[in-house]
């Protein structure tokens, strides 16, 4: 479950529409869990105060846990903050919730680091069940990074003014960096305190790994994932349905749509086998080309309402498209980069041979 809920916040992190939806105003899943303005905002004259106080509370907590969890809650009162500025088109406010934001995370992984790992081995016992506990609250707050991500990029930048887009989408890229950072240094922490266990206790790999799946289990985490990538397969799911509709609405002929239809279809059955495989770097290019196509149909649909775009055209860009894909994979999964050349080989380039 850990592979496959790192895989499906990977897909939405990269599916958020370079398909440059139209946006609109519908919640889609997982909508419920970023709602709020964060409290008060940078451009209120009494933000450095709230700062200020967030950062004495931090100062004076001195359990490494609770230290860490309220980094990782001020933090999440940062990324509503940068989602609410976003909105409200001030780009040089989400720039002051993005330092604040990094900031808070900093604190967090300091605390972290200073959880024991070379210790005697009830106090190593302890600091690996207050790592997975800190690890849930990691991945609670990635998927949340994830879900605002999606929703400026579909239902703000698209209605930015041009200017305002780099300096937005910047921002939300040191964002997402930040937590991406911290969840790596968790694992690496819990990797480590694996180790100690097993010079400790003279076990093997195998046996240590399996009793921290246990307390993964006991604690949380495994049913917290799932319920997670429950969020994150209903959202994308939505995505699927609302890229197929839009498809559906081409002034195209009927033969042309479902083709490509089918193409999605078969793209949204790979991701089902990708993930089933938890290889996460078929995941990250197959919705990467998801993206892509999704961003072209958008162009295509005005380019077509216009009659600017003809059929060997439609062609040349769907072939493109498909060496694309293909080069990406050939550099993110070099070990199976043929088997799955093979496999894209025969869905993409299919649709443009219909048009032809």
């Amino acid at each position: 479950m850990k592979a496959i809920y790192a895989l499906l916040v990977a897909a939405l992190f990269i599916l958020p529409l370079a398909a440059a939806q139209e946006p609109t105003a519908e919640s889609e899943p997982g909508d419920e869990l970023i709602t709020g303005d964060g409290g008060i905002t940078p451009d209120n004259p009494l933000y450095g105060l709230d700062v200020a106080f967030d950062n004495i509370a931090l100062t004076f907590t001195w359990n490494p846990e609770a230290k860490a969890k309220l980094g990782l809650k001020i933090a999440e009162e940062r990324l509503l903050e940068a989602k609410t500025m976003a909105e409200r088109g001030r780009p040089e406010a989400v720039q002051a919730a993005q330092e604040q934001y990094r900031a808070a995370i900093q604190a967090a992984e300091q605390a972290m680091a200073g959880l024991p790992e070379d210790a005697d081995n009830a106090t190593v016992r302890a600091a690996r069940q207050t790592v997975i506990r800190l690890q849930n609250e990691i991945e609670n707050l990635s998927l949340k990074v994830a879900l605002v991500i999606d929703r400026v990029s579909t239902k703000v930048l698209a209605k930015a003014p041009e200017p305002a887009r780099p300096a937005l989408e910047a921002a939300f890229t040191r964002i997402k960096a930040h937590i991406a950072n911290m969840s790596e240094k968790i694992e690496a922490k819990k990797a480590n305190i694996k180790l100690k266990l097993r010079a400790l206790e003279n076990r093997t790999e195998q046996e240590i790994e399996n009793e921290t799946e246990e307390v993964e289990q006991a604690e949380g985490l495994v049913g917290n994932r799932t319920a997670r990538a429950e969020i994150i397969r209903e959202r994308l799911k939505a995505k699927f349905e609302n890229l197929t509709n839009r498809i559906e609405s081409l002034n195209i002929s009927e033969q042309v749509k479902m083709r490509i239809i089918e193409k999605i279809e078969a793209v949204k059955e790979r991701i089902e086998d990708v993930t089933e495989r938890a290889a996460i770097s078929d995941i990250v290019n197959v919705t990467q080309a998801m993206s892509a196509f999704g961003q072209q149909v958008s162009e295509l649909a005005q380019q077509i309402r216009t009659g600017n775009i003809t059929a060997p055209q439609l062609v040349a860009i769907t072939t493109a498209h498909s060496e694309e894909i293909l080069a990406r994979i050939r550099e993110a999964n070099k070990t199976r980069a043929a088997e799955i050349e093979t496999e894209l080989e025969t869905e993409l380039p299919e649709a443009a041979l219909a048009v032809e």
